[in-house]
């Protein structure tokens, strides 16, 4: 990342990793992605977040759009069979894995869902509508990198729910000690790229 990188508006658990060092982040899962320096974990079906007062959700104009959908399901992105993000282990080349988690295949952006909201109490019913997941709602903003990918900054990360197998282990975000940030997910729209960054990420 750029040491000018822009951030509209500021995401105070990214702003306090040195840019230098969120770039290092990067540029290593890269990298490992790039040189299949990666053991598989699992298929992601869901992010939960937790509150950032910098997300777009406490501009008014959003909140009275997805408030009657968060507080059914809270700041969830969910996605499904058909579409998910592939999660792995980092491995440097020496280990077979780290504590670094990559999405080897990308990531696609979050499919529409069945709107909460509804209910089918019947055979009868209407079909449930299908709505968007709109990730710019859920972003504490963007930040772009030297090439000018723009990354939307979706923090900070509580919860990876993750098939494996027949169960689905659940991947918590803590907080880094050494540098007091939580896990931030960065997520390019175009590239449909995302990368997890700072903080911790451990199994319970």
């Amino acid at each position: 990342m750029s040491a000018s990188a822009r951030a509209i508006p500021a995401a105070p658990n990214v702003r306090r990793v040195a840019p230098l060092n969120l770039a290092d982040q990067i540029g290593q899962q890269i990298d490992a992605i790039r040189n299949r320096h990666w053991t598989p974990v699992g298929q992601v079906m869901r992010i939960q977040l937790g509150i950032s007062d910098d997300s777009a959700y406490f501009q008014d104009a959003i909140r009275d759009r997805i408030s009657p959908i968060t507080k059914m399901m809270g700041l969830t992105l969910d996605w499904n069979q058909n579409c998910f993000p592939y999660l792995a282990h980092m491995a440097d080349g020496r280990t077979s894995r780290t504590e670094v988690f990559v999405f080897p295949r990308g990531v696609e952006y979050a499919p529409k869902m069945a709107d909460p909201r509804y209910r089918r109490l019947s055979p009868t019913d209407p079909p449930v509508p299908m709505i968007r997941q709109d990730m710019e709602y859920y972003s504490s903003g963007q930040i772009f990198g030297r090439d000018g990918t723009r990354y939307l900054v979706l923090q900070p990360v509580e919860q990876i729910a993750i098939v494996v197998m027949s169960s689905m282990p659940i991947l918590r975000g803590r907080t880094n000690p050494a540098n007091g940030t939580k896990p931030a997910f960065l997520y390019s729209p175009t590239k449909k790229m995302g990368y997890l960054v700072g903080g911790l990420l451990t199994f319970d």
